[in-house]
């Protein structure tokens, strides 16, 4: 049955990634992140994430980013999350972002279905004016082997700024692999086209990030 999910949900991405290629321009990206993750107990953690991000088409070394979250984890699958990422730009002064997450997880047989929506907030510094957005992200995760994973994420973005409509949407297929107690690797291909740009401007990312827990003294439950 894990089998046949999968081989739907990779039939049905091949088919849409075919649809969607050949139009606009596309551009080529790396994002390589760390991530540290402090549990503080057992329904919550911290995370310090960096990322360095390369541009495949001739351009090596693009910028970076630091990511600090905090997600708490509440009674029925239901969680949020806070999140603020800085960008350090290589030619220009650094961009700031906020995001709040609420979502819900549950179980459905052996697959894990998530939910949440993101509110998208650009703090406007140094002369930077980014759109802010409502994001909705969906994801699908088939477990393969005992500690691998796949996944597949849908992520439609909401324009807050002048007219509210869709003007990017993301498809995501990823693994993930826990290389030890402590130790994740999540290896993520990101399809994103930006609708409203004339033509259309596609990317596509190779998103890898190792996950490294730290070992609390002592996590108490709550």
């Amino acid at each position: 049955m894990i089998r046949q999910y999968f081989n739907i949900t990779l039939s049905v991405l091949i088919a849409c990634t075919l649809s969607i290629s050949g139009f606009g321009q596309t551009s080529n990206f790396t994002w390589s992140g760390l991530d540290i993750r402090i549990p503080l107990d057992s329904k919550s953690h911290f995370d310090i994430k960096p990322i360095i991000r390369h541009n495949l088409d001739g351009d090596g070394y693009q910028n970076l980013s630091l990511d600090l979250f905090y997600k708490r984890k509440f009674a029925n699958g239901y969680f949020s999350q806070v999140l603020s990422r800085t960008w350090y730009l290589q030619d220009a002064r650094y961009r700031q972002f906020f995001w709040l997450d609420i979502g819900k997880g549950w179980k459905v047989n052996k697959l894990s279905i998530t939910q949440k929506f993101r509110l998208h907030y650009a703090h406007d510094v140094n002369d930077n004016f980014d759109a802010d957005f409502i994001r909705s992200f969906t994801q699908v995760i088939i477990p393969l082997a005992e500690n691998l994973k796949f996944s597949l994420t849908l992520e439609p973005w909401l324009s807050l700024n002048d007219d509210i409509e869709i003007d990017r949407y993301r498809i995501e297929p990823g693994f993930t692999y826990k290389i030890a107690r402590q130790l994740t690797l999540a290896a993520v291909y990101r399809w994103q086209s930006d609708f409203r740009l004339d033509p259309n401007f596609d990317q596509n990312h190779i998103v890898t990030t190792l996950v490294y827990t730290l070992k609390p003294r002592e996590v108490k439950s709550q």
